[in-house]
């Protein structure tokens, strides 16, 4: 096997558990789920993004990318060959660069982009799950 020379396989269903790597710590603490599909997302999250401070704790900057193919792949040739894409719903995660530093968000259950800055805990079962600067910043924080 290749590692980093590929692209991960179709997505895989949200009851199939993300592997953490023990090769970096996982960044920040990662909020409860309201369903299973926010529990896959939030765990994949987690790892995509734990994987990008690892990087920018040993480069001091994060990896030039503006895109998600572009994180994964500049991720996957030091950490692993396998990091999440998509999140709990099958969707691919959105990268945007903020200041420098790449934000990585899942446009959770509705599937459309929230407007405005992230907020913490919302009470939103649809709302974006947002991990950015090494902690989540958004997610859906309450049943419906």
């Amino acid at each position: 096997m290749l590692v980093g020379c590929g692209r991960s396989p179709e997505p895989t269903p949200a009851t199939e558990a993300t592997p953490i790597p023990a090769s970096y710590e996982l960044y920040g603490e990662a909020p409860a789920a309201t369903s299973e599909e926010a529990r896959v997302t939030i765990e994949r999250l987690h790892v995509l993004g734990s994987a990008m401070e690892a990087f920018e704790d040993e480069n001091d900057a994060y990896p030039a990318a503006a895109t998600l193919d572009e994180l994964a792949d500049a991720l996957e040739l030091v950490y692993r060959a396998d990091l999440p894409r998509v999140d709990g719903w099958g969707r691919p995660f959105e990268v945007t660069v903020v200041n420098g530093i790449p934000e990585i968000r899942s446009l959770g259950a509705d599937g459309v982009r929230d407007a405005g800055e992230p907020r913490g805990a919302v009470d939103d079962p649809g709302a974006d799950i947002v991990f950015f600067d090494e902690a989540f910043q958004q997610w859906p924080g309450a049943t419906p």
